[in-house]
C-alpha cells in the first residue's frame, strides 16, 4: 500500500496516511490543533510542490516522504523524486463544485464554470469568440471574465440593433399612415403635363389675342378722336403748296439771273430775294405740315379699318381657357400627389425592409451571445455537463435539470467523476474538512463507494469524536 510519512512537521510528530491501492475516502480525525489540516497541506505540498511547512517545535528539520517524492524542511525546503500520482492539485475544489456557498444559484455556478475552466487550464482568447464581442476582451486573462464582458458586448449590440429596428419600423408605420390607397394607382403623368402645358399656352394665347383686341379698340377711338379734331384744317393743299413752292424757286432764279446781269440793283432786288426765300421757307413748312397731316390721316384710317376687321375676343373665351387651364393643374396636382403617396410608400417598404434587417442583424447577435457559452462548454469538456444561459446543466431521468437543483449526493457523485476523470486511476483528491463534516451518513457512504469505483483516493479530516483518541489518527471511510 502506498502511504504519506510526516515527520516534524507542525504539531505532528509522526504520521502515516494510507493510500489504498483500490481508492476510497481516507479520514484525519483528532482534536482541534492536533495537525489535521497540517497534514492535508503536507499531502498537498508533496504532491505539488507549492506551500510552505512549519518544522515541529525544538526539531531542527522535518520531512514528508511518499508517493515518489522526498519533501525536506529546515532552515530551507528541499523536494526530491518524481510524484507517481496524479493528484487535484488547486485548480478545483470538488466541495466548491457541489456547493461554492453562494446565496445565488446564478452565482453559485458562475464559481462552478469558472472552477471547471481553471481545471480544464483552458486559456483566455479573444479569438475564440466572434469578431463583434472582442472590444476590450484583451484586457481579461480569464477565460470566464472574458466570456461574460463578449456575452455583454453582443447583447448591447443587439439592443442598439432591436432600438434600431424599432425606430425604423416606427417610422415606417407614420409614413404609411393617412395614405389613399387610390391615390397610389398608376397614372400618364408624361399626358397630364403635356396637357397642363398645352391649357397653359392657350390660356397665354387667349389672353394676348384678347389685349390686343382691347387695345385695337382704344387706339381706334383715340384716331378717331384726333381725326375729328384735324377736321378744322384750313391750310393749303400737298399740291398747292408744292406748286407754291415750285413758282418760288422759278421766281428765285429769276431774280438770281437778274442779279447777276444786272448787280446795280442788288440792293434794291435783295430786300425782294430775302422776302422770297422767307416765303419759300414758309412754302416748305406748308408743304411738310399738310405731308404729315395727310400720313397722320391714313394712319387714324387704317387703325379704324384695322379694328373693324379684327376678330372679337370677348371675357367668356378668356374665362373659358383660365377653366382649361385650372383643370389642367388640377389634374397635374392630382398626378404629383400620387407620385408622391407612391414614393412614400416605396419608401415605407424600403424602411421597413431596414427594420426586418436590423431586426435580424440582432437575433444573430442574441444567438451569437448565447454561444460564448460553447465557448466555456468546449474549453471544460465535461460530458455530463453544459452551459445554458449561465447556468450549469445535466441530464437525468427527469430531462434536462439545472446541476443546482441536484440532491447534495447526485452534485458530489457528478464533481467526484470530473475530478476522477483529471487525475485517473490511482490519483489523489483532497476534501476540506468543513465539507466532509458537512456530509450526513449516506452521503458519505456514498462518496466513499463511488470513489473506490473509480480507484480514487479521497483524503480529508474531521474533527474528534466523544470518546475517540486525542491523537490524530487515520480510518478509512466506510463504504
Amino acid at each position: 500500500m502506498r502511504t504519506i510519512e510526516i515527520e516534524n512537521i507542525g504539531p505532528i510528530e509522526k504520521l502515516t496516511i494510507p493510500l489504498p491501492e483500490d481508492g476510497g475516502v481516507v479520514v484525519l480525525s483528532g482534536r482541534n490543533g492536533a495537525g489535521k489540516s497540517t497534514a492535508l497541506d503536507a499531502a498537498r505540498s508533496l504532491m505539488s510542490g507549492k506551500g510552505s511547512l512549519p518544522v515541529r517545535d525544538a526539531c531542527s528539520t522535518g520531512h514528508v516522504n511518499g508517493l515518489g517524492v522526498t519533501i525536506r524542511v529546515g532552515k530551507s525546503t528541499r523536494r526530491g523524486g518524481e510524484l507517481e500520482a496524479l493528484h487535484l492539485e488547486d485548480r478545483l475544489s470538488i466541495a466548491d463544485m457541489v456547493d461554492p456557498g453562494l446565496k445565488s444559484d446564478e452565482a453559485a455556478d458562475g464559481r462552478r464554470i469558472k472552477a471547471l475552466v481553471g481545471l480544464t487550464g483552458a486559456k483566455a482568447d479573444p479569438a475564440l469568440f466572434p469578431e463583434a464581442a472582442r472590444h476590450d476582451l484583451d484586457r481579461y486573462d480569464d477565460l470566464v471574465e472574458q466570456a461574460a464582458v463578449a456575452k455583454r458586448n453582443l447583447e448591447s449590440l443587439a439592443r442598439a440593433e432591436e432600438k434600431q429596428a424599432d425606430e425604423l419600423l416606427a417610422r415606417a408605420r407614420a409614413m404609411r399612415e393617412g395614405l389613399d390607397p387610390k391615390t397610389i394607382e398608376d397614372v400618364d403623368e408624361e399626358a397630364l403635363r403635356a396637357t397642363l402645358s398645352d391649357a397653359i399656352r392657350e390660356e397665354a394665347t387667349t389672353r394676348e389675342r384678347y389685349d390686343q383686341a382691347a387695345r385695337r379698340d382704344v387706339e381706334a377711338a383715340q384716331a378717331k378722336g384726333k381725326l375729328e379734331a384735324m377736321s378744322g384744317y384750313d391750310g393749303p393743299t400737298l399740291e398747292d403748296a408744292r406748286l407754291i413752292e415750285q413758282g418760288a424757286d422759278r421766281l428765285i432764279e429769276d431774280v438770281e439771273r437778274e442779279f447777276a446781269a444786272a448787280k446795280r440793283r442788288v440792293d434794291e432786288t435783295n430786300a425782294t430775294l430775302i422776302q422770297r426765300k422767307m416765303d419759300r421757307n414758309m412754302a416748305a413748312k406748308a408743304r411738310e405740315a399738310a405731308f404729315h397731316h395727310q400720313e397722320a390721316v391714313a394712319a387714324l384710317q387704317a387703325t379704324i379699318d384695322a379694328a373693324k376687321g379684327a376678330d372679337p375676343i370677348d371675357e367668356d373665351a378668356v374665362k373659358a381657357a383660365q377653366s382649361a387651364r385650372e383643370a389642367a393643374e388640377l389634374a397635374m396636382s392630382e398626378a404629383l400627389a400620387a407620385r408622391g403617396a407612391k414614393l412614400k410608400l416605396e419608401g415605407a417598404m424600403v424602411t421597413a425592409r431596414e427594420a426586418t434587417q436590423h431586426a435580424g442583424k440582432a437575433a444573430e447577435l442574441r444567438e451569437a451571445a448565447k454561444s460564448t457559452d460553447d465557448v466555456l462548454a468546449d474549453a471544460i469538456q465535461c460530458p455530463v455537463l453544459r452551459i445554458e444561459a449561465g447556468r450549469l446543466v445535466t441530464g437525468t431521468r427527469r430531462g434536462r435539470t439545472l446541476f443546482a437543483d441536484l440532491s447534495e449526493g447526485e452534485r458530489w457523485r457528478i464533481a467526484l467523476d470530473i475530478a476522477a476523470d483529471q487525475v485517473g486511476e490511482g490519483g489523489i483528491i483532497t476534501v476540506p474538512q468543513d465539507a466532509w463534516e458537512g456530509l450526513d451518513a449516506e452521503n458519505r457512504r456514498s462518496i466513499a463507494e463511488h470513489a473506490k469505483r473509480r480507484l480514487v483516493t479521497i483524503l480529508t479530516a474531521e474533527a474528534q469524536r466523544d470518546g475517540e483518541p486525542e491523537e490524530l489518527t487515520v480510518a478509512m471511510a466506510e463504504a
